[in-house]
C-alpha cells in the first residue's frame, strides 16, 4: 500500500492511518495530539498532529497508509456533496433492511439515471471528502442492483433487486474502504456491493487480512468484483469474501454467445480474473454474466458497452439480497454456500478452465459456476441449511434412490493467520481436502438405492454453514 506524504503544512491536521498491529499502542507511542475516531473494527483512525507527529508516523514501518482527512463540518461537505449528485436525496434512515454499495475512485452515481430516480427517497449517500465525481460506473451497477424497471424499444430493463433500500458511498484509498464498510455495518447493513479492486503484486495484502477478520467478527456478506487483469484483485482474493467474475455471454451488444460460455480472455475486460496458486486458488468463487450489460442514460437511449467483472458482481449481490428479504435468518456463511452450490455448471465451458485439483466441481476461472437465482431460492427453501459448530469429525446420513442427486457443501470463515481448516466427503467416493479453502461442494447422482455418509473433517471449535439438498 503506497504511503501519501503530500499531506498539508499546518500546526495540526487530520489524517486517516491504517496500522499494522495495535493502533492503540502505536499513536500513543507516536504522541498524536488527537484521536478523533479510533475503529472498533480495523486498524484504523482518524487524527489530529503535527507535521512532525505525521513525518514519524509516515517513517514508520507499521504505517501501512496515510491519508488526507477533511477539517470542514458535516454540514458543509454534505452541502458540497449534494452540488455534485444531480440532487440526489441524502435520507437520514432507511426502512427496511438496507444493502450496502460501494464505489471506488471518488465516484459517486446520477440521479438523472431513469432507473434511480424513482428510488431517490430510498437511498442514503454516506458523506464522503473530498466531494465525489458524478460517473458512469456507479451508475450501471447501482441501477443493475436496484434500478426500477424501465421500457426502452420494447425492451424491459430493471435491477435485479428492484427498489432495494440502499446505502451507498465511495470510496478512495484502502482505509477509505474499511472505514465506509464499518459505518455501513453501523447502520445495519449486512451485504456489501464492492465493484472494484486493486492488483497486489504480493497477493493477500493486509487489507485482505483485516476485511476477513471483519468479515467474520460482524457476520457480513462481502461481495466484490474479481478483477479484470487475469489475477484476482485485492480485496477479491481475500478467503471470507463472495469474489465474482465475468462470465462471457455475449459477443457484443446485440449477439448471445451459445452455452457452454467461457471466461477466457480475449481482452482484458472479458477476463474473470483468476489465480494460478493452488494455495489461492478458487477465486472467483462464482460468476455472473457481466459483458454488454444495458443500461438506461439520463436521456432514455441504451448504453450496453459496460463489460467487466465490476457489471457482473451486482447481480450476485441482488440474488443474495433477494434470498435474505426472503429468508431472514439466513448468516452470511449460508447466503454465500446457497448461492455457490445452486450454481449452473453444465453451461460452463472447459476451455482454458480446468477442474482445481483436490476438488470435484470447482474450476479455475470460474469457481462454483454461473450463479442462478431460481435454484438458489430453491436450495434455500427446500434444502437442510443450518449453521454449526463442528467437533472436527461430523457425519450426516442421507438415503437416496437410484438416479437421485445429491447436493452437499459447507463453508467456513478462514483467517490467513490461523491453520484451522475443514475438508468435506462423500463416503470414499468423493473428497474434497484442498487447504486453506473455505468453500467445498460436491454433487453426486446414486447408481442404485443406497445411503450415503456426508463428513466433515478438520479442526474443531470451528463455526460453519452445511447444506444438503436432493432432486
Amino acid at each position: 500500500m503506497k504511503k501519501n506524504r503530500h499531506l498539508r503544512n499546518q500546526v495540526l491536521f487530520s489524517a486517516h492511518l491504517l496500522i499494522k498491529g495495535d493502533i492503540e499502542a502505536f499513536l500513543k507511542e507516536m504522541e498524536v495530539e488527537r484521536i478523533a475516531y479510533l475503529s472498533g473494527y480495523s486498524e484504523t483512525a482518524i487524527i489530529w498532529a503535527s507535521e512532525g507527529v505525521l513525518e514519524r508516523i509516515c517513517a514508520d514501518d507499521r504505517c501501512l497508509e496515510i491519508s488526507p482527512f477533511c477539517n470542514g463540518s458535516l454540514e458543509k461537505l454534505s452541502e458540497e456533496i449534494l452540488s455534485q449528485m444531480d440532487a440526489v436525496t441524502v435520507t437520514s434512515s432507511v426502512q427496511n433492511t438496507p444493502v450496502g454499495m460501494i464505489s471506488a475512485e471518488r465516484e459517486i452515481f446520477s440521479l438523472l439515471s431513469p432507473q434511480l430516480e424513482p428510488y431517490a427517497d430510498r437511498i442514503q449517500v454516506l458523506p464522503f471528502s473530498p466531494p465525489p465525481t458524478v460517473a458512469l460506473h456507479p451508475s450501471v451497477v447501482l441501477s443493475t442492483l436496484i434500478g426500477a424497471g424501465i421500457t426502452v424499444d420494447g425492451r424491459r430493463y430493471r435491477g435485479i433487486a428492484e427498489g432495494t433500500p440502499t446505502v451507498f458511498s465511495t470510496s478512495e484509498t484502502s482505509v477509505d474502504l474499511l472505514n465506509v464498510t464499518e459505518k455501513m455495518l453501523d447502520i445495519g447493513v449486512k451485504i456489501i456491493n464492492f465493484s472494484a479492486g486493486v492488483l497486489n503484486p504480493e497477493g493477500y495484502s493486509e487489507l485482505d487480512r483485516l476485511l476477513d477478520r471483519l468479515i467474520r467478527e460482524s457476520g457480513l456478506l462481502f461481495v466484490t468484483a474479481s478483477g479484470n487483469r487475469r489475477v484476482v484483485s485485492s480485496p477479491g482474493i481475500a478467503y471470507n469474501v463472495l469474489t465474482v467474475g465475468n462470465l462471457r455471454t455475449k459477443d457484443n451488444a446485440d449477439t448471445f454467445l451459445q452455452p457452454p460460455w467461457s471466461t477466457y480472455c480475449i481482452n482484458a475486460v472479458n477476463c474473470s480474473g483468476y489465480l494460478a496458486d493452488e494455495t489461492t486458488s478458487h477465486k472467483p468463487d462464482v460468476v455472473a454474466a457481466g459483458s454488454f450489460i444495458p443500461y438506461v442514460t439520463p436521456s432514455g437511449n441504451i448504453f450496453a458497452e459496460n463489460t467487466g467483472t465490476s457489471f457482473a458482481c451486482p447481480y450476485v449481490t441482488g440474488i443474495a439480497m433477494l434470498l435474505k428479504t426472503r429468508f431472514p435468518t439466513l448468516t452470511a456463511l449460508e447466503l454465500k454456500l446457497i448461492i455457490a452450490l445452486s450454481c449452473d455448471r453444465e453451461s460452463i465451458s472447459d476451455s482454458f478452465n480446468p477442474v482445481i485439483d483436490g476438488e470435484q466441481l470447482i474450476r479455475l476461472r470460474t469457481g462454483c459456476g454461473l450463479v442462478n437465482l431460481e435454484s438458489a431460492l430453491l436450495f434455500a427453501q427446500s434444502g437442510i441449511v443450518e449453521t454449526l459448530s463442528t467437533s472436527g469429525n461430523d457425519t450426516y446420513a442421507v438415503a437416496l434412490e437410484r438416479g437421485k442427486k445429491l447436493f452437499a457443501g459447507i463453508c467456513f470463515y478462514l483467517n490467513r493467520d490461523g491453520d484451522e481448516y475443514l475438508d468435506l466427503s462423500l463416503d470414499e467416493k468423493i473428497v474434497c481436502n484442498r487447504p486453506r479453502q473455505n468453500l467445498h461442494i460436491i454433487e453426486y447422482v446414486a447408481e442404485q438405492d443406497t445411503e450415503v455418509n456426508i463428513k466433515i473433517t478438520g479442526t474443531p471449535d470451528i463455526e460453519c454453514a452445511r447444506l444438503i439438498f436432493t432432486e
